[in-house]
């Protein structure tokens, strides 16, 4: 993995991070500018989290990601739960 793909990942992350999701279980990789969402995603227990509609954010997140800088393409494979 290139320096490049490294920043660019952690970005992504950072940009994950902000919304009310559990990613834990989640996967971020970046080949080539790239990035590749996978794994699993839950709604988190919060009251804020448990009326979230997954798809919908999940989308927003990938739209949040591909204005990023330096990012090419997102590709997004993950197992929505609750």
């Amino acid at each position: 993995m290139s320096t490049e793909d490294k920043a660019l990942r952690r970005r992504v992350e950072h940009e994950i991070a902000r919304y009310d999701i559990d990613f834990s279980l989640g996967n971020v990789a970046v080949v080539h500018s790239v990035v590749y969402l996978s794994g699993k995603v839950k709604r988190t227990l919060t009251p804020e989290g448990r009326n979230v509609d997954l798809q919908k954010l999940m989308t927003t997140i990938v739209d949040s990601i591909r204005v990023i800088p330096g990012v090419a393409d997102v590709a997004m494979d993950c197992d929505l739960l609750g």
